[in-house]
């Protein structure tokens, strides 16, 4: 699979259509590219602006799938706002490290498969070689705008 497919592949997968880019929550920018590695910013799992999974995970519905399907669209979000900074996808070389923000009880323990719904995404629109990563699970009594989950991302890029 050619990358200008995968650029339209992640968008298919979402369900979506064609996301905009992110737009920032504070002064910041969405995503650096400096030196071959480009810095992708914490994102929430937005959609139009708007987050649509909050609260903390453990608590009522907020169970494992919830939080699975928080760090997708956290994910999704990440390689929106990577396409828009590279112009394309297709200088991605790897994914380095992913970093996920769990906003969880404190009995909830489970925030590796939390991150798993974002990893996996990752894997299913880059492949096990370029998709692979390490990551850092890390639980939070709240996150910005009561986000259930936020991810970021360093990735190696082409010139």
């Amino acid at each position: 699979m050619s990358f200008p497919e995968i650029d339209q592949l992640f968008l298919q997968l979402a369900g979506f259509g064609a996301l905009p880019a992110a737009t920032p929550f504070g002064v910041y920018e969405p995503a650096r590219v400096h030196k071959g590695v480009a810095y992708v910013s914490g994102h929430p799992p937005k959609l139009d602006g708007e987050v649509v999974y909050t609260g903390r995970i453990g608590e009522g519905e907020r169970d494992i799938d919830y939080a699975c399907a928080a760090a997708r669209l956290c994910a999704i979000q990440c390689l929106v706002s990577l396409s828009h900074a590279l112009g394309s996808l297709s200088r991605v070389e790897a994914v380095l490290h992913v970093t996920g923000f769990v906003n969880a009880t404190t009995g909830f323990t489970s925030l590796p498969q939390v991150l798993d719904g974002g990893s996996k995404f990752l894997h299913e629109v880059f492949g096990a070689d370029i998709g692979a990563h390490a990551r850092t699970p890390v639980g939070a009594f709240v996150l910005a705008r009561n986000s259930s989950v936020v991810l970021d991302m360093r990735v190696a890029v082409r010139d």
